[in-house]
Order: structure tokens, then C-alpha cells, then sequence
């Protein structure tokens, strides 16, 4: 019994110890950015990726199982120019614990959306589209404001 159970250990040793990658994104940076609602029917999300020097649009009316996905060209230049403002996300979001600001979505009012990845360090956000229910973070309501600006122009 000895033997089998120090086989056993060895086995056991030398399979936990190997470097394990899976969970590090080593891909680029990238922005997603837009507005949802999930009560509706129709296309009720639009967001948009900036990654690299390019702006795309959403390919879907609703995700389905969670997946995000957009289109494979981008969108105009002057487009990408328009939502560049947003790369510079406030600390008070970037260095934030909170995923959650307000309550989106909950009377059917929708919420932004917003995920970026820096470093390799990929986060998801959501804000309530009413302003008032986080109107003490300033800076945080500012750069909503200019999310919901900036998705507004881009979607019509």
C-alpha cells in the first residue's frame, strides 16, 4: 500500500506544479462602450469597441449566452474620432472596486455599458442611466455623461 500511495503523491506533485496560463488575456487592449436594455425586443444594445486605432460597431440585436460580438469592418475614421475621448477613463472608474453604479436596468430604464481591458486586466462595469443615483462621484457621472453623449451620436 506503500508504494501505490507514494506513486500517488509523486503523480500528484509533479501535475500541480506546471504554469498555468489559461486565465491571462495576452491580447490587446480594447474599450467597449454603449447603451442596453433588456426589456425590449428589437435591437436594444448598442455598443462599440475601440481596439487599435478603429471603432466597431455591435453585430447583434441582443447578446445571446453572453457573447459580444462586432463587425468586422470599422466604422469611418471620423467615427473613431468621435468616441476617443472615452479612453480616458477616470480613476475614480479605472481604480474602482465597484462594478455596479446605481441600478441598471431595473425599471426597465437601461444602463450603460462599459469593459475595457488594460495590462491585460480586463474589467466590466455597468452604470445606471439615472445620473442622481451616484450624482456624488463626480468625476464618475461626467464621464457617464459623455458615454451616453458619444454612444447617442454613434448610434443614429
Amino acid at each position: 500500500m506503500k508504494i501505490p500511495l507514494c506513486f500517488l503523491l509523486v503523480i500528484c506533485s509533479i501535475t500541480s506544479c506546471h504554469d498555468d496560463t489559461r486565465d491571462q488575456d495576452t491580447s490587446g487592449d480594447y474599450l467597449v462602450f454603449g447603451i442596453y436594455h433588456n426589456f425590449c425586443v428589437g435591437n436594444c444594445w448598442h455598443l462599440f469597441r475601440i481596439e487599435g486605432n478603429h471603432l466597431y460597431g455591435d453585430a447583434f440585436d441582443h447578446p445571446r449566452n453572453g457573447e459580444i460580438s462586432f463587425q468586422s469592418d470599422p466604422l469611418p475614421d471620423r467615427s473613431y474620432q468621435l468616441a476617443t475621448p472615452l479612453l480616458e477613463i477616470p480613476d475614480a472608474i479605472e481604480e474602482s472596486d465597484r462594478d455596479t453604479y446605481g441600478c441598471p436596468d431595473c425599471a426597465d430604464q437601461g444602463g450603460y455599458y462599459l469593459e475595457f481591458k488594460n495590462d491585460g486586466v480586463k474589467r466590466i462595469v455597468h452604470f445606471d442611466t439615472r445620473l442622481d443615483a451616484y450624482a456624488e462621484l463626480t468625476a464618475v457621472v461626467d464621464y457617464v455623461r459623455l458615454l451616453a453623449d458619444i454612444t447617442t451620436q454613434l448610434a443614429n
